[in-house]
Parts: structure tokens; sequence; C-alpha cells
């Protein structure tokens, strides 16, 4: 809601919050979903989407198509 409202820094403080909670808790899927969605709403990120892609390989998740298609790659 932050980054959709224009509150990029608030977002990104979100978006780290989810990263290191889900961390903590050992959620790799919770983790996968918060490197994602923070690579696709700071595309600087990049490396993000790269370990989310990965922790779902992992689990033997995938990316829907529909996300997808708004990774800029």
């Amino acid at each position: 809601m932050a980054f959709a409202s224009g509150r990029s820094k608030k977002a990104q403080r979100y978006f780290d919050k989810s990263n290191e909670v889900a961390m903590n808790l050992g959620a790799r899927y919770d983790l996968a979903r918060a490197q994602l969605d923070s690579a696709l709403a700071f595309s600087e990120l990049e490396d993000r989407r790269q370990l989310g892609e990965q922790l779902l390989g992992e689990l033997g998740a995938v990316v829907p198509e529909i996300e997808r298609e708004q990774f800029p790659w």
C-alpha cells in the first residue's frame, strides 16, 4: 500500500522488514515472495529477484506467469 501510494521509502522499509522476519522465522516461501515483491517494486534490487526465484525453485514452486511478465528482464 505504501508503494502504491507513492511512499517508496516507507515501502522499502516494509519490504526489508518482511524479508528480515521471514528469514528469522525460517519461512522460506514467504522469504521468496518478499524478495520477489521488493524486486518488482524496486528495479535496482535485481539480486532479490534472483534469490526469490532460487528459493522458489528449491521449494518446487514457480513464479506465476503473470508476474513473470511484469519483471523487466
